[in-house]
Formats: C-alpha cells, structure tokens, sequence
C-alpha cells in the first residue's frame, strides 16, 4: 500500500492459527516428518514459524487477527492450546500500538469443547473475536471481562424478523 502511495488505510491480515493450520495440514498428509496429526511438535513448529510473519505484519502497521477455529472444533485440548499460541504470541515484539492491534478469532460452538471458554481468557491478546453458530451459546459474557463488543446477525429466508424479537430471543 505504501509503495504505491494509498495513504489513510488500514490494513487488517487474517492468519490461520498453527492449531488449526497443522491440523488442516495432517488431515490432508502434508506432515513431512512428523509421526501424525498428535505430535505436538508440528504446533509448536507452526507457531515458530508463524512468530516472525505475525511481528512482520505489525511492523508494517497492519491489524493482525489469528484464526483458531480449530479450537472449538476440539482439534487439540484447549490447555495444550493455549501454551502454544502464548509461545508464540510471546515472540512477538510489541510496543502499545501493536499489541492494540492484535486479536485471536475463534468460531464455532463454544460449548462443545470442554473449559474452551476459561482458556481462551489465558491467552494473552487483549482482543478476543467470539462468533457464535448455530444454537444459542451458554456463557457467561461477564467472565470476559471489560471490554465487550456483541453483535448479531439471525438470517431468515422466508420471514422479517424485528428488532424486539432478535433482543428476546437472547
């Protein structure tokens, strides 16, 4: 963007996690020499690796945002998760603006993974990005702590939905 002199835009880059990308990549027997998709080695490998892209970006000025849906698909146990994804974040150089400028996206049901919710607050990003899917989550939103930003999105196909019964319905 610079180069070519586009000034005043911000640039948000979304990486796929080392949890999620190593999974994807044992699925499909691209593993090279590890033993299969639980040596935790192929994480923690993924998470060196994706260390130096991750601060490259930050220098560069751009939002970055790790994609985890791997998380609440259950790919790895959550507390097994979280020392990886903190090894890496803890990689990274930040100053105030970059570290603001941080964020760990995860997807999905949120409940059918066992304390998912308790470890993803042990991760050290300050912003959290929870979507939720299908049926309506159980969890407690006060755990996350201050700083909270909600938003809903219901689709109907066949039917108009008003504002009073999207506020009911949660």
């Amino acid at each position: 963007m610079k180069k070519n002199a586009i000034k005043n835009v911000d640039i948000k880059t979304s990486i796929t996690g080392p949890i999620t990308l190593g999974y994807t990549c044992a699925v499909h027997g691209e593993i090279g020499n590890y033993r299969d998709m639980r040596d935790n080695e192929i994480y923690s490998d993924l998470a060196d690796a994706l260390g130096p892209l991750i601060q490259e970006l930050l220098e560069m000025g751009s939002y970055v945002q790790i994609d985890e849906p791997g998380l609440s698909a259950n790919y790895m146990k959550p507390e097994k998760a979280v020392l990886i994804l903190n090894k890496m974040l803890k990689s990274i150089s930040y100053d105030f603006d970059s570290k603001e400028k941080m964020s760990l996206h995860v997807c999905g049901d949120l409940t059918k993974t066992k304390n998912l919710v308790d470890n993803l607050l042990k991760i050290k990003v300050n912003t959290l990005s929870l979507e939720f899917s299908g049926k309506k989550e159980n969890i407690d939103l006060t755990l996350i702590g201050s700083k909270l930003g909600l938003a809903l999105m219901i689709i109907y196909s066949d039917s108009e939905i008003h504002s009073r019964e999207v506020s009911n319905s949660y």
